[in-house]
């Protein structure tokens, strides 16, 4: 298979897209943190399997349960 980094310096369209394509077969699963621990987004510390520190938008939710600071939107 085959990692990209793709880039795009156009303000408008400024990105950064991280993907995992095997030839002839298609795109293929990335892993984050394989061997354990927790990741966040915006926070360098993270103390729950995923920390987002900012607004998420999301669609198609399924989850056992959810909690909040009463933030939680649902479309």
């Amino acid at each position: 298979g085959t990692m990209q980094l793709i880039t795009n310096p156009t303000a408008s369209t400024r990105r950064l897209a991280i993907s995992s394509i095997e030839q002839g077969v298609g795109y293929r699963y990335i892993t984050l943190n394989e061997v354990g621990g927790n990741v966040g987004i915006n926070t360098s510390a993270p103390t729950t399997a995923l920390q987002v520190n900012g607004t998420v938008t999301a669609t198609n939710v399924t989850t056992g349960s959810i909690s909040g600071n009463g933030n939680l939107k649902s479309y």
